[in-house]
């Protein structure tokens, strides 16, 4: 309110340390089980809608639209890439990303529960 009331005058922003974000794209959104769950969790907010992230499943594209990041249990010793429990939960290089909300191409997005009734992923199953 007070810049509102006291209406100061423009100032350009200076040149140094502004950098150019490239475009986009659907390759931006493949997610590499070997990074930190923290930072998957963050990718597949900051790329919602557009590209999303995804992963491979079976040969097909399976997109994940929602995700949370957990610790790793501590006897796991599962390689990055690797559902880890009948949850979804996804080893990563630190800690487990569980997608909350999936859709695999060709279908209806769903809650994770709701696809796991129709599309059962065991653990011990490597994705990407």
């Amino acid at each position: 309110l007070r810049a509102l009331e006291e209406n100061p005058p423009p100032r350009p922003q200076p040149a140094e340390g502004a950098t150019y974000a490239p475009k986009l794209s659907r390759a931006d959104g493949k997610l590499d089980w070997r990074e930190p769950a923290l930072l998957l969790e963050r990718r597949v907010r900051a790329l919602n809608p557009w590209p999303g992230t995804a992963t491979l499943w079976q040969g097909r594209r399976l997109k994940i639209l929602a995700a949370r990041a957990e610790p790793a249990p501590q006897e796991d010793a599962h390689p990055p890439g690797t559902v880890i429990d009948a949850e979804l939960g996804i080893k990563c290089g630190e800690g487990v990303l569980r997608p909350e909300r999936v859709q695999l191409e060709g279908r209806a997005a769903l809650d994770r529960d709701a696809f796991l009734r129709g599309h059962p992923i065991p653990p011990g199953t490597r994705l990407g």
